[in-house]
Order: C-alpha cells, then structure tokens, then sequence
C-alpha cells in the first residue's frame, strides 16, 4: 500500500503540484495575496513562487492587481460552468426537473456528487432556493439528505476513511454527530433506497434524497426535493413517490437496470 502511495507521488509534477496548491490555497484564503506572504504561508520558495505566479497569470488562473497581489480570476469558474453543462447527469437532471418544479413551486431540487476533501458537491439547483445554494457549492456528507444518500452508497473503502477522518460537526439538533449512529442511519438508507432528513443543515427545511446510478450498476450521484417542514410532512407520500420515479427515470435513462425501491412499493 505504503509502495503504491510513492508511486503515485513520485509520478506526479511537482511544479504542477505546487501551482495547484496556491490555486486552492488562494480559494480557501479569499482575498488577495503577495508573492511574499504566499511564499511563507506555504513554505514554498520565493522564486519558484513568483515564476508559478506569474504563469499561471498570463493563463489568466490569476489576477494580479495594482499593488502586485495576486487572487483567482474568472475561468476557475468559467471551466467549473463548462463541467456542469456538458455533464450528462447534469443535463439529464434539469431536462427531468420541469414538471416536478411546475408542480412544486415551493421546492427546489438538488442534483449532488462527492467533491473534495470528504464533501459533497451541488451540480444543479434549481427552484426556489431560499437557502441560497448553487451549483459548485459543498455540503457535508454527514448532515444532508444528499449527502447521507452519497455515503449510504459510497465504497466501503470511501465509508472507511470518511469515518476515519472526519470529525461530525453539528449544524443543528438534527445532526448525527455519532458515528455508530450515522453508520446504522447508512444502512437503513440503503435498505429503504430512498433518505426522508429534518433539517440537519438548514433547520427549517426537510428533505426528501434517493440515489442516481448508471450502466453496470455504477452509484454516481444523488437528487434531492426540499421545501419548508410543515410542506414535506404534509405532502411526504407524493414527494416521496415523485422522486424515487424520477430517480428511477434518471438511472433507467442512462442504462442503467435499477434495484432500488420504486414508488409502487412504498
């Protein structure tokens, strides 16, 4: 395993992973930077900075202002924008979306995959979004229907090192913050197919999630319905039954033989 790591490493660039590293680093951090304080604040040599700066400049990754520091431009996001558009489950999802937001104008609907660093990933948000989530914006893996539908049918390898890593933040009285808890919660979802979660990240919403799979029988993404707790309470049953069809529609659409539960068998 250790020998499989150093491979891995010694294959990689390490130009090319110090430049990446200020690119995120400049994301996490938020506002502009010099040179310098770049260099310092990620033990990376000066001139090796300022010539990974400068290039990933007249690529235009970066701004640099008046006063010499640097911040991320715009085609991080422009790129970010080209994914969700030619992603096929993208696509799909919105194409899918149209009659289920006709019919819940109070909803929205999510459309989420795993991201980086143990988190989810928003690929599509449509509706009413009081929330004020987009596309691109992460969620925590352990406090969102999605979320909790994406670990549920994760790898046992992915399940391992997420609970090895992870630290369970609360956001709310909901929030499972044990993880015997969360892992017996996981399984339940997988037996039921489908994940019906009071607001653990954002109190006054509750969430309906049911997972996306395509050909081979491959988990590669979850969708969710939202509205206010007093709706989804009211309404469960339906939401319920129009999720999991267009969850099944999704998968079956791209290929995929579905063995979760339909909405004739709730």
């Amino acid at each position: 395993m250790n020998d499989d790591l150093n491979q891995k490493h010694t294959a990689t660039n390490r130009s090319l992973d110090k430049a990446f590293e200020i690119l995120e680093f400049l994301a996490r951090y938020g506002i502009p930077l010099s040179p310098p304080a770049i260099s310092r604040k990620l033990n990376i040599n000066k001139v090796t900075t300022y010539n990974l700066l400068r290039t990933m400049e007249y690529h235009q990754y970066l701004q640099k202002s008046a006063d010499g520091k640097y911040q991320l431009s715009s085609k991080l996001f422009e790129l970010g924008m080209l994914f969700q558009s030619q992603n096929p489950a993208t696509r799909f999802f919105e194409s899918c979306s149209y009659s289920l937001l006709k019919k819940y104008t109070m909803c929205n609907l999510s459309l989420g995959t795993f991201g980086n660093s143990m988190k989810g990933v928003y690929l599509s948000v449509l509706g009413t979004n009081e929330s004020f989530v987009t596309a691109g914006t992460p969620f925590p893996l352990h406090a969102t229907a999605l979320g909790k539908v994406l670990l549920a049918y994760a790898s046992p390898e992915f399940q391992n090192k997420f609970f090895e890593q992870e630290n369970l933040t609360r956001y709310s009285s909901h929030t499972i913050t044990d993880k015997i808890l969360l892992k017996r919660q996981l399984q339940q979802i997988r037996h039921n197919g489908y994940c019906i979660l009071p607001g653990d990240l954002f109190t006054d919403f509750y969430c309906i999630s049911v997972p996306v799979f395509v050909s081979k029988q491959k988990f590669i993404a979850a969708i969710s319905i939202r509205g206010s707790e007093s709706f989804v309470k009211e309404n469960k049953d339906v939401l319920l039954k129009d999720i999991l069809d267009m969850g099944k529609h999704m998968s079956t659409g791209m290929n995929y033989l579905p063995l979760f539960v339909s909405s004739e068998e709730i």
